[in-house]
């Protein structure tokens, strides 16, 4: 493995899209009403994240709601960096997406949050405590929602964060933190999780060979009653293409499964990088810059009669169609998929 694979900006999947084709586009943000940005539900079938509006020409990933489902979060390129956009459910109405209050200065990404209250966290490379800025040093960030806003994010510090690379937090029912670190030479990356007791964070521990192994896997996300990960992994022996989703069971007795691969149909020959379970453990939203849908012409997704949304925000809104090339968020429901992977 390269050593490129190994830092967060690759991880993030900084992919060399090609600009699409202009597209006709509406200026007007349409009436978004309902659960989950009111989209249709995809039961067992894999479906794009809101197209045109969410998913779009653009590199997009990490999907992140609140608990009850009012707030959502997600990554977006601008510029070459790492943006996290909001929106909020207000009146029965979602609003259109715009950079979150605390995001669009530094590489911010992979929000994820916290079941207990309404904590987020996520990995930025803005300078804390101190030290200088630097491109490639990412750490766990953590901010939360008081009535006056999104208050300024605070590192997690010690001992989560260290000198090395931390990313992608991903958190379960009872607190407890799994999240990715690089080595001090930046030649792997491994998988960790941190108890939580009396508030504060135990030392990590990294989970065991099983899920580590030789393939160095990154941007694991566990379910919320700690049941099961799904993770990114570069694995020759069992890729689709480039890194895939895979999953590992965990028993009551803290053993793993031996990971297995998600199969075609989520798996592209492209790179899957950044999947998300909902608070609920219902659906699983992922990001792929392949093609799992399998679609060649992408304005079949779009609801006849309605044009893309190519946003009011300049540079900040979507540039119409997804399917170019760029990373794109997916979902799906669980159920199903669980019960034919476990073994």
């Amino acid at each position: 493995m390269t050593h490129k694979h190994l830092l967060p900006i690759v991880l993030l999947i900084l992919s060399a899209c090609s600009n699409p084709r202009p597209e006709k586009g509406s200026d007007t943000f349409p009436d978004l009403k309902g659960e989950y940005l009111g989209q249709e539900l995809p039961g067992d079938t894999v479906m794009i994240f809101v197209p045109g509006i969410i998913s779009t020409g653009m590199d997009e990933r990490d999907a992140a709601f609140t608990y009850a489902g009012k707030e959502f979060f997600f990554t977006r390129v601008i510029d070459s960096i790492y943006t996290i956009f909001h929106m909020e459910e207000i009146d029965g109405r979602w609003t259109e997406p715009e950079v979150a209050s605390f995001s669009g200065k530094y590489d911010d990404a992979e929000p994820f949050f916290s079941t207990r209250g309404h904590g987020l966290y996520f990995i930025s490379n803005r300078p804390s405590d101190g030290k200088p800025y630097t491109k490639n040093d990412f750490d766990i960030w953590y901010t939360y929602k008081t009535l006056e806003g999104w208050m300024d994010p605070q590192p997690l510090g010690a001992p989560v964060n260290t000198g090395q690379l931390e990313f992608f937090p991903s958190v379960t029912h009872d607190g407890t933190l799994y999240f990715g670190r690089n080595d001090p030479g930046n030649t792997r990356s491994d998988i960790y999780r941190s108890r939580r007791t009396e508030g504060k964070f135990n030392e990590p521990e990294k989970l065991p060979d099983i899920i580590n192994g030789p393939a160095n896997p990154f941007n694991a996300c566990i379910a919320p009653n700690e049941t099961y990960l799904i993770f990114s992994a570069y694995r020759s022996d069992s890729s689709h293409g480039k890194s895939d989703y895979y999953i590992s069971f965990r028993d009551e007795d803290d053993t793993w499964s031996q990971p297995v691969n998600l199969g075609p149909g989520i798996n592209t020959a492209g790179d899957e990088c950044s999947p998300h379970i909902t608070p609920g453990g219902k659906y699983l939203f992922f990001a792929s810059n392949g093609n799992p849908l399998q679609i060649h012409d992408p304005s079949v997704l779009i609801d006849p009669g309605v044009q893309p949304y190519l946003g009011s925000g300049g540079s900040l809104g979507g540039t119409g169609l997804p399917l170019n090339g760029s990373t794109d968020i997916y979902w799906v429901e669980t159920h199903a998929l669980i019960k034919k992977l476990k073994k």
